[in-house]
C-alpha cells in the first residue's frame, strides 16, 4: 500500500517495515496514491500527472439518475439526459430533474409552462375548457377541471382569500374538481363568482342580496363556500350568474332553481320582489337542458326545445310583448332551441 491511513510518519529513514517509494505523490493522504481512484476534484488523485481524466466524473452526483457528467477543473456538469428527462434548471447538483411529458413548468421542452393551476399530460398543457367573464373579472375551467381566476377583487369575487386584486390568473387550489362555473356581471359592488365542484354549488364575492345562496345576507364572501347540499333530487351540473341573481341546472334536466336579487322577477318563483338568499325553484316544473342568465332576466331552453325566460322585460329581453315577469313564459316566436344566452336586457339562441 501507499502510507498509512491511520496516521502520518516523518523520519529520516524509513522505519521497519517501511521502504521509500518517490512514486507516492502525497504522502500524506493513503486516497491520493498511484493506482488511486480520480475523482472530480481538480486534484492528481492517482499520482499520473493528471488532474480530472477521463472517470473523474463518474463521481459526480452519484445518487442522481437519468443523467450522465462531465467534469472539467474539478467542477461537476451536464453531459447529457437519459430516460426522457431534461436539464432545465442548468442546476447540476439535481442532474436532469425535468420529466416533460408531465412537468407543468417544463411541458414537453423546457420553458414551456403550463400557467396558473396548470397540468401537463402526455407533454400537452391542459386547455381552457371555460371562460366565464364578469364586469372586472374573469375565470376558466381547465380541462383537467382546475379553477383560476384573476382581475378586480374589491368583493372577494376571486375567492384567493383576500379583496386584493389579480392581475394574473390565480389558481384555487381549495376548489377542485370544478365542472362548470359563471361570473356575475355587475358592475358595481355586487359582483360575485359561481363554480359547480362535486356536485354542489360554491360562490365568492359579494352577498348583500343574498346571491351566494348561503342563507345569509352577510357580505362579502373572500373564498369559496357551498350554498349547502344538493338541491332537490339530484346534483346541479351548471351554473349561470346574473347581475345580483344566481341559478343552478340540475343534472337529467330535472328542475332549475334560483336565489339572490328578485327585483324584476328574475328568480322564477312568482314572489318578487322578495329576495331570497336560498335556492327557490322556478315555477312551472319545466325540464330544463340549459340556461342562460342576463342582467336582470333569465332565459331557460327544455328538452323539448322550447324557449322560456322571466324577469324584466327592459328593452324587450323576454321576447314577448308584455311587461316583466316573475314566472317563466314561453317565448311563441323562436322555434326550435338548442341553446340561448343572455347579457344586459337582451338574449341571443
Amino acid at each position: 500500500g501507499f502510507g498509512a491511513a491511520a496516521m502520518t510518519t516523518t523520519a529520516c529513514a524509513a522505519p521497519a517495515g517501511y521502504v521509500g517509494n518517490a512514486s507516492d505523490c502525497n504522502d500524506t493522504s493513503p486516497l491520493i496514491r498511484p493506482g488511486g481512484s480520480e475523482i472530480c476534484d481538480n486534484v492528481d488523485n492517482d499520482c499520473d500527472g493528471m488532474t480530472d481524466e477521463v472517470g473523474a466524473a463518474a463521481s459526480c452526483y452519484p445518487t442522481v439518475t437519468n443523467t450522465t457528467w462531465s467534469c472539467a477543473a474539478g467542477v461537476c456538469s451536464v453531459a447529457g439526459c437519459t430516460g426522457g428527462r431534461l436539464d432545465c434548471d442548468l442546476m447540476a447538483p439535481n442532474g436532469c430533474e425535468s420529466t416533460p411529458t408531465a412537468d407543468p413548468l417544463n411541458c414537453g421542452m423546457c420553458g414551456r409552462n403550463c400557467g396558473a393551476g396548470g397540468v401537463c399530460a402526455s407533454s400537452a398543457c391542459d386547455a381552457p375548457a371555460e371562460l366565464a367573464s364578469g364586469s372586472h373579472h374573469t375565470c376558466i375551467r381547465r380541462s383537467s377541471n382546475r379553477l383560476v381566476c384573476w382581475g378586480n377583487n374589491g368583493n372577494g369575487q376571486l375567492g384567493t382569500g383576500d379583496s386584493t386584486a389579480h392581475s394574473t390568473p390565480y389558481f384555487i387550489s381549495g376548489l377542485s374538481p370544478v365542472t362548470s362555473v359563471s361570473a356575475s356581471n355587475d358592475a358595481g359592488t355586487g359582483e360575485h363568482t359561481c363554480a359547480v365542484s362535486g356536485g354542489n354549488v360554491y360562490c365568492t364575492g359579494a352577498n348583500g342580496l343574498g346571491q351566494l345562496g348561503d342563507s345569509t345576507f352577510v357580505s362579502p364572501r373572500l373564498n369559496f363556500g357551498p350554498i349547502g347540499s344538493c338541491l332537490g333530487s339530484t346534483c346541479p351540473y351548471e351554473i349561470e350568474l346574473g347581475n345580483r341573481h344566481t341559478c343552478a341546472l340540475h343534472s337529467g334536466g330535472v328542475s332549475a332553481f334560483c336565489w339572490g336579487n328578485n327585483s324584476s322577477g328574475q328568480l322564477g318563483n312568482g314572489t318578487g320582489p322578495v329576495n331570497s338568499s336560498s335556492p327557490v325553484a322556478i315555477s312551472g316544473g319545466l325540464n330544463v337542458a340549459t340556461l342562460g342568465a342576463g342582467t336582470d332576466h333569465v332565459c331557460a331552453v327544455t328538452d323539448a326545445g322550447d324557449l322560456y325566460c322571466w324577469g324584466t322585460n327592459s328593452g324587450g329581453a323576454l321576447g314577448t310583448f308584455g311587461s316583466s315577469s316573475g314566472v317563466p313564459v314561453r317565448v311563441c316566436d323562436a322555434g326550435t332551441v338548442m341553446a340561448c344566452a343572455a347579457g344586459p336586457f337582451f338574449t341571443a339562441v
